[in-house]
């Protein structure tokens, strides 16, 4: 016995790994067990090379140079075909919203700067209210004031101004009595009384003290001096000229004083607000004591001021919407607008509606390389505060001759975008469409229900040579299919290439 199986081994090993291999093929090729399963039923006929596989779809031709697809009711329910009614985009969309933060309105900040350098003598007093009533105390202006316009912040004492006004007072002076003492030579000279080279020398020194004065006069102006300031300081000349004032120093130093003042920036009831002397400026930052030396070459003001009843949001929205926006802009005032909500607020209160977007920055910004929106809050009790963090959502009206179709009906293939339009005329007929998609969402697309001239020529251009699919419009009232469109697209183009459409 031992000696037979010795004798065929071989064999015995050689039939089980035919065994062992044909499990196998049956198990992993579906081919395989799909004819031995034929086999065994009773499908499989004698002499037939293969199953025959039903045509799921044929191709179809349209007299107008139109390509689709004729479905059987079996490739319609197996693609499980979902069909929707083309509308007219009309609804203002809301673009996803986006983060921004409310800022100081530019137009209404003021940062004062001293025009001249100086010591700080005095600062503008205001009641403390720290002390109980009662008791009259007083304390510097400090960041978080209410000033108005036209108060004196604070008292500089500058020596070149004071210097300058002396100069223009002594260049007065000095002209007035250069002048009479040409007017006395001139008699003198045509009496004969006096020599020509005399009162050749009193007319240069005539044109030169004209000079001083033009100089003197010219340094003030340039440090914008007010007229009233300059014609003060003429008619202290012309008393000190007609001898009826001494000169004082104690009363010249003043001249060296100059006033910091809240500038006024509005007129009374402008623009439908209160303004003028009663309208309040808020200190936002102080940056001087009493003592400090005040230099126009630093670079911190000595005070920044801001009007709070009127804010600006900032928004940052991705580069992309740039087109859309500069758009919607273009039409005037308020045609853009956002509602605002404040991130630190409940969700449950209610967010500003509508509020309109001014205008678009003309650069990008340089961190986050995005444009930025502006937009006005108006704050008259001070509610909200610079800095905070706010949900801005856009709502942009869909462009002119649009249609609104879902996004997944669309087929984006080679840089086309294409869709599945059903043939009025018949249920069970698809026509392959490229369309013209203006914008794109996540849920739904904006398409041409008008091509523009330029998709015109361009679509006459892909009749005449004879491209294909042709650029058209897709119009309101036409079906779509939202699924399968990937599927019918690829039998589509594979029946181009393997047979002839019908008629």
């Amino acid at each position: 016995m031992n000696s037979f199986v010795q004798r065929h081994l071989r064999w015995l090993v050689g039939a089980g790994v035919l065994i062992i291999g044909a499990a196998l093929v049956f198990l992993f090729v579906p081919a395989v067990r799909q004819r031995a399963g034929d086999w065994f039923t009773g499908k499989e006929k004698a002499g037939s090379g293969s199953a025959q596989k039903p045509v799921p779809a044929e191709l179809l031709a349209l007299k107008n140079g139109e390509l689709g697809l004729r479905l059987s009711k079996e490739a319609i329910a197996s693609l499980d075909l979902q069909l929707i009614d083309v509308e007219l985009a009309v609804k203002t969309r809301a673009l996803p919203p986006l983060i921004g933060t409310v800022n100081y309105d530019n137009e209404r900040m003021f940062i004062l700067r001293p025009r001249f350098a100086g010591a700080i003598e005095e600062i503008k007093q205001v009641p403390d209210s720290e002390y109980p009533q009662g008791e009259k105390k007083y304390r510097p202006i400090r960041w978080g004031d209410r000033v108005k316009q036209g108060d004196t912040l604070a008292i500089l004492w500058s020596r070149d101004l004071g210097e300058k006004k002396a100069a223009l007072v002594d260049a007065i002076c000095a002209l007035d009595f250069s002048s009479r003492q040409k007017e006395t030579q001139k008699r003198a000279v045509d009496e004969g009384a006096l020599p020509l080279v005399t009162y050749l020398a009193t007319v240069r020194q005539v044109q030169a003290d004209r000079g001083a004065l033009l100089t003197a006069e010219r340094t003030l102006r340039m440090w914008k001096l007010p007229d009233a300031e300059i014609e003060a300081i003429r008619n202290e000349a012309k008393v000190i000229i007609d001898l009826k004032k001494e000169r004082k120093p104690e009363e010249e130093k003043n001249w060296a004083r100059v006033e910091i003042q809240v500038p006024h920036f509005m007129k009374d009831n402008e623009a439908g607000m209160v303004a003028g002397p009663s309208r309040p400026l808020v200190i936002v930052e102080k940056n001087t004591q009493l003592g400090d030396m005040a230099d126009p070459g630093r670079d911190m003001p000595l005070f920044k001021l801001a009007d709070l009843s009127r804010l600006q949001i900032w928004v940052h929205p991705p580069e992309e919407y740039l087109p859309v926006l500069r758009e919607k802009l273009k039409e005037g005032p308020g045609a853009l607008k956002w509602d605002i909500r404040f991130q630190s607020e409940s969700a449950r209160t209610p967010s500003l509606q509508q509020l309109p977007v001014t205008q678009v920055s003309p650069s990008l910004e340089p961190n986050q390389h995005t444009p930025m929106l502006m937009g006005y809050l108006d704050n008259p009790e001070g509610k909200y505060l610079i800095g905070q963090f706010v949900t801005a959502t856009i709502y942009v009206p869909p462009p002119a001759h649009t249609v609104e179709i879902p996004t997944e009906a669309i087929n984006h293939l080679n840089g086309q975008e294409l869709v599945f339009v059903q043939n009025p005329k018949a249920a069970d007929e698809f026509l392959l469409r490229r369309i013209s998609v203006v914008q794109s969402f996540k849920q739904t697309s904006l398409v041409r229900s008008q091509l523009t001239n330029d998709e015109e020529k361009l679509a006459e251009v892909q009749r005449s040579k004879g491209q294909f699919p042709v650029l058209q419009a897709l119009r309101p009232g036409e079906r779509v299919i939202t699924r399968g469109v990937v599927e019918l697209t690829t039998a589509l183009e594979e029946l181009r290439n393997t047979s002839s459409p019908s008629k």
